[in-house]
């Protein structure tokens, strides 16, 4: 991981189907059952009829989003090229395909009420022989590997007794994989794309030692220390034993930053660069701190009551402090070290609120009070070129403030921060064992509970993640100024409104036409016109879509905008563009292109150009 920012937009990114789903097959997921909180009876059906062209013997899955998370509906066989999935719940949910031969593959859908319809064509794929040893040589037994080539549902395995594992369903590509052996130790390497058997060597997890004092300089029983890392998110605490020490074992390799409180007081910041099989000991020395009291408001003075706050240290801050207003409004939070502290408040039917205050030395107790304001509604309407309603878009607001401050707003967003922030406000402990904190495994999902979404969804607010049936949503808190609604679905291109301005307690119309797009079937080959496969080609602009060549160098993208450009990246070096080739796709129908990847050493000549076609110099 090349940064502590890098690490958090990953995992953000990927959190709300590989934190739910991670382990196909293998794993054992959570089924479908009465036992959900909402019955078959009062949630609206769907069925799902799926295709599949070229891959037998091949078996799917299909897992469904619900508020209180992600689970597997149901799997089935495919049988010469069909399978159904019958009386599944409306809403979103993703297609999961392994077949014999094949990559594995995961495709976002949109269930609406009555049939629907999924044509699937699986890419070639290969199978990985993983050879895992430790440090000694020695083949590491019972150990985990992985390797997510697809980019949503990893691939697992386990070794056996001479440490070998057999990874199926891969990309023909570099593909990443990882192996552990839980709280112990941990390892990675690459696989090139026509390599079939991989040596992966693990190797130990690290500790901290940690020993927590008091202003005066006696031992702090009871201290809570947290910790957060660079491959360890989000936070994690434990409590120190007897003579105020604890032991933070099954650390991965990588920046630790640790810190202590207990009561009023709190320590420094203390950072550790930690190396594979390390044990450093660090000394973390409590001083008097600032606690800080929160009165939330609106603009008439009334209390704004279980409004979610957050107070950050001097910026970004590695454990930002959060916590909901109570009652009347308030909520006391800390302890803090003199500085800069900036507060934000979010709750639904109001429009986020930030301020920033100064904590001053010796000083034991600050009252602060943040103002909300109502905002405006949005109503958000998207239909095909018939007018027709369509259900299931996800839309993305777009605008200015009244200041002039560009923002970007999306529903889903609001209910997956909401969740967020239930799990950040309530971190993850250490298992205490005797006088060690151990590490519970890996990053702990987030799950969308329907406490959560209710506290989003009430106070005035008719939040919900994508349109109902009639292709509309309402949006509600938005803030003054210019705003624009982006929509995006599976089955159509993006869509953009027009401006609409949002007034005070006002409501804004938003329309949006979605078009089905076209279909772009493609071949990518050589200098000298042979099948170029395993490489990856993207579509630019459409939500960066990405396929992958097959054997035959084809790949195909759907739903493509009329103008559609597409880059092909280097297997070796992902971040590295061959080529690039713009495509007119008309509406409706389908376009055949070759993509001619250069020769070996040559140039890619790039001439940049602005809106009118004059030349851009030092861009």
């Amino acid at each position: 991981m090349n940064s502590w920012r890098g690490f958090v937009s990953r995992t953000l990114g990927a959190a709300g189907v590989v934190l739910a789903c991670a382990g196909l097959p293998g794993d054992h997921a959570r089924h479908a059952s009465a036992n959900h909180v909402q019955s078959a009876s009062s949630v609206e059906r769907a069925s799902l009829s799926v295709t599949l062209s070229n891959a037998d013997g091949a078996r799917a899955r299909l897992y469904v989003s619900a508020p209180e998370g992600t689970h597997l509906e149901a799997e089935r066989a495919v049988r010469e090229g069909v399978t159904t999935f019958e009386d599944a719940p409306v809403g979103r949910a993703w297609l999961v395909i392994d077949a014999p031969g094949k990559a594995r593959h995961t495709q976002e859908i949109v269930l609406d009420p009555g049939p629907n319809t999924a044509n699937v064509s699986v890419l070639a794929g290969r199978a990985l022989d993983v050879l895992v040893v430790e440090e000694s040589g020695a083949p590491a037994r019972g150990a985990w590997v992985q390797s997510a080539s697809d980019g949503a549902m990893p691939v697992r395995a386990r070794t056996d007794e001479t440490g070998h594992a057999h990874l199926e369903g891969l990309l023909l590509q570099m593909t990443h994989v990882e192996a552990s052996i839980a709280g112990v130790a941990e390892g990675d390497a690459w696989a090139a794309p026509g390599a079939n058997e991989l040596r992966l060597h693990v190797r130990a997890m690290g500790r901290v030692r940690v020993r927590v004092t008091a202003a005066d300089g006696t031992p702090a029983p009871g201290a809570s220390v947290d910790v957060v890392g660079t491959r360890l998110w989000p936070m994690r605490t434990t409590l120190t034993q007897k003579e105020g020490r604890v032991d933070v074992r099954g650390l991965r390799a990588g920046m630790f930053w640790v810190r202590a409180h207990l009561g009023a007081s709190i320590s420094a910041v203390v950072s550790v660069d930690l190396k594979a099989g390390d044990e450093p000991e660090l000394n973390l020395a409590m001083i008097a701190g600032t606690l800080i009291d929160v009165a939330c408001t609106d603009e008439q003075g009334a209390a704004v009551r279980d409004a979610a706050l957050t107070l950050t240290p001097e910026g970004l801050s590695l454990f930002p402090e959060e916590a909901h207003t109570d009652a009347r409004g308030a909520a006391r939070m800390g302890p803090f070290l003199p500085g800069n502290i900036s507060i934000s408040a979010n709750t639904g039917g109001y429009v986020p609120a930030m301020m920033s205050m100064q904590v001053e030395p010796a000083m034991a107790q600050k009252r602060v009070r943040v103002v909300m304001q109502r905002g405006g509604r949005v109503r958000v309407v998207v239909q095909d070129s018939a007018h027709r309603g369509i259900a299931g878009a996800r839309i993305e607001l777009v605008g200015r403030n009244e200041q002039g401050v560009p923002y970007t707003r999306g529903s889903e967003r609001t209910v997956f921060q909401g969740a967020l922030f239930e799990r950040q406000a309530r971190p993850a402990s250490f298992f205490p064992v005797g006088d060690l904190g151990v590490v519970p495994g890996p990053v702990p999902a987030i799950t969308q509970s329907l406490q959560t979404i209710d506290r989003v969804a009430n106070a005035g607010s008719s939040l919900s993640a994508i349109t109902d049936r009639e292709g509309v949503l309402m949006l509600d808190a938005v803030p003054v100024g210019e705003v624009r609604a982006r929509v995006f679905h599976p089955d159509y291109s993006e869509g953009m409104s027009a401006p609409q301005q949002v007034a005070a307690r006002g409501t804004a119309a938003l329309w949006v036409e979605l078009h089905r797009g076209g279909t772009v079937q493609g071949r990518l080959v050589d200098a000298a016109g042979r099948a170029a496969p395993g490489y990856e080609i993207r579509l630019v602009g459409e939500g960066m879509q990405s396929r992958t060549s097959d054997e035959a160098g084809q790949f195909e993208f759907r739903n493509v905008s009329a103008r559609a450009v597409f880059t092909v990246q280097d297997p070796a070096e992902p971040t590295h563009g061959l080529l690039r080739s713009e495509v007119d796709v008309p509406e409706g129908k389908s376009t055949s292109i070759v993509l001619t990847l250069p020769e070996q050493g040559a140039p890619l000549h790039v001439r940049v150009l602005d809106m009118s076609g004059r030349p851009i110099a030092m861009a």
